[in-house]
């Protein structure tokens, strides 16, 4: 099932606590789309030409949700999304890595559902196939920062910013 989160915010920003009241964090790979996925086969082939770029992406759980990008896009061409390798720091201390198996496989299975449901995936729209890692809690006043492979480091604050 494709989740839909429409808080978005970009690297360096304060993310609100009232906006998650149980917040947790994870980090993945966001596929900007540049073509639309309602038509043909929907295979990986096709979900590749359709993708505009990769970014790296904090996704905040718990309650409406929201996720953070980070500041490259990085096209296709230039990185094995099977390939990438994350690491997630909360105050500075590592607490999640992890790796993806096959999110063009992802993103095609999702197209596919999104599409049979009668609400294809459009130009334009980030599509986060999934968490490179676990869940890991946050409090106000956490300073998150992912580093993906191959895409760069994303940083969010949780709450309000350090001083």
């Amino acid at each position: 099932m494709t989740r839909v989160i429409h808080t978005a915010f970009i690297g360096g920003d304060i993310v609100p606590a009232e906006l998650v009241p149980q917040p947790h964090v994870t980090a993945g790979v966001g596929f900007v789309l540049k073509e639309d996925l309602g038509d043909g086969p929907l295979d990986d082939a096709q979900v590749r030409e359709a993708i505009a770029y990769g970014v790296a992406v904090i996704e905040v759980c718990g309650g409406r949700g929201a996720f953070v990008t980070g500041p490259r896009r990085v096209a296709l061409r230039d990185f094995d999304p099977t390939q990438v390798r994350m690491s997630l720091h909360v105050n500075g201390t590592e607490v999640a890595t992890g790796g993806a198996a096959d999110p063009l496989g992802a993103l095609a299975l999702r197209a596919r559902a999104s599409r049979d449901r009668g609400n294809p995936l459009r130009a334009g729209e980030m599509v986060f196939t999934g968490a490179l890692g676990p869940l890991c809690a946050l409090v106000p006043g956490d300073v998150v920062t992912a580093h993906l492979s191959g895409l760069g480091a994303v940083k969010m604050y949780f709450g309000h910013r350090e001083p």
